[in-house]
């Protein structure tokens, strides 16, 4: 993202913001429940830092909501400023 986000002038997401690896220092935990932190820590981390920047790689390229007709799909937070679903006027508003 580094390169895509510089061209398009779309904010650098900082991956010191989402991954954290600190809690192997604790001295009460053994060597292997560090090694789960570490591992959990690190996993948790890339999955919310990657997926901060599909977000906003979604709304800079397509910032429209999904279809509303299924009712077990969970509408992702960043989407609440997108362009509605089959508004074209909304979508003109925002991106045009």
């Amino acid at each position: 993202h580094r390169v895509a986000f510089y061209m398009y002038d779309i904010p650098y997401i900082k991956r010191r913001q989402y991954i954290k690896l600190d809690r192997h220092r604790l001295q009460y935990l053994s060597w292997p429940q560090k090694l789960y932190c570490t591992y959990c820590g690190y996993g948790n981390g890339a999955v919310r830092y990657w997926t901060q920047i599909a977000a906003a790689t979604e709304k800079y390229w397509c910032g429209v909501m999904h279809n509303n007709d299924d009712l077990d799909f969970i509408t992702p937070t960043h989407h609440k400023e997108f362009a509605k679903y089959a508004d074209e006027q909304d979508f003109k508003a925002k991106y045009l």
